[in-house]
């Protein structure tokens, strides 16, 4: 489902169900900049995860203007941190909604 700044979304998990978004809202912040908040917990025992979260914008008629990938590292198990992801590129005022992605990134050395 779609995400617009006013939405109640549900939580995210990801495929191998190590890692979940649970809470995420939109604003909009000084120059039009869309931002977007929340928080990412490791739900299993690994270790240390590294959480990979993509957003992908869209306007007003469902088309995708844009993405981005941010990087959680080192999330120990039980492990919650927040999320802060700026979009500011050039059809930054044209975003209507988002929609997240979330995965367990297993490159080293992020």
């Amino acid at each position: 489902m779609p995400n617009s700044p006013e939405a109640q979304p549900q939580r995210i998990t990801s495929p191998d169900e190590t890692v979940q978004i649970i809470n995420h809202r939109a604003s909009r912040e000084g120059f039009g900049s869309y931002c977007i908040e929340g928080a990412v917990r490791n739900i299993s025992s690994e270790p240390e995860i590294n959480a990979e979260i993509r957003v992908d914008y869209y306007d007003g008629d469902n088309v995708k203007i844009d993405s981005e990938v941010d990087v959680l590292p080192r999330l120990k198990p039980g492990e919650t941190r927040g999320i802060y992801i700026s979009y500011a590129g050039q059809k930054r005022n044209s975003v209507q909604y988002y929609r997240l992605h979330l995965s367990q990134n297993k490159k080293t050395g992020q």
